[in-house]
């Protein structure tokens, strides 16, 4: 099983699964107002909404993607589980600029071990509303980050 802890208010994560949002967070949908993300330097977002006694998403983001990472806002605290996806091995795209991406299987993973390229500049987390940081200098990151934790979400500047 696979375990996320939401804040109250602004929480960036990755659900390492290909699914849907009203799939996953079915049971908690009372508790979340907006989800965002960030592909390719084009945001997209949904609204949670009632409509008579229903509570339905709204917007142009409906599926969680793989190795996406999401920016979620939580009216109160909570926690969810699902079964998890694994993925042994992916190839995941930069863009220039800001990217919203999560890592699989990567649990206490030295980050230089898994973002070893020159490219991207700094890596930055939000978790337990403390955001946290790291620069890239000679591919070698300093900073608040030094492991990769799954479930977490990362903006990666690159």
């Amino acid at each position: 099983m696979n375990t996320i802890n939401f804040n109250q208010g602004i929480n960036l994560v990755c659900f390492n699964k290909n699914d849907t949002f009203i799939k996953i967070l079915d049971s908690v949908k009372y508790k979340i107002s907006t989800i965002s993300s960030l592909h390719n330097n084009e945001i997209k977002s949904s609204v949670f909404i009632n409509i008579g006694a229903n509570r339905l998403l709204r917007g142009d983001l409906q599926n969680i993607n793989f190795n996406y990472a999401y920016y979620v806002t939580c009216t109160e605290a909570f926690t969810i589980s699902y079964t998890k996806s694994y993925v042994t091995s992916a190839k995941i795209q930069l863009y220039q600029g800001n990217n919203l991406l999560g890592f699989s299987n990567t649990k206490n993973i030295d980050i230089n071990k898994v973002l070893d390229y020159p490219v991207i500049n700094t890596i930055s987390s939000l978790n337990g509303n403390i955001i946290n940081a790291s620069i890239n200098i000679n591919s070698n990151f300093i900073g608040d980050i030094s492991i990769l934790e799954e479930n977490i979400g990362y903006i990666i500047n690159s």
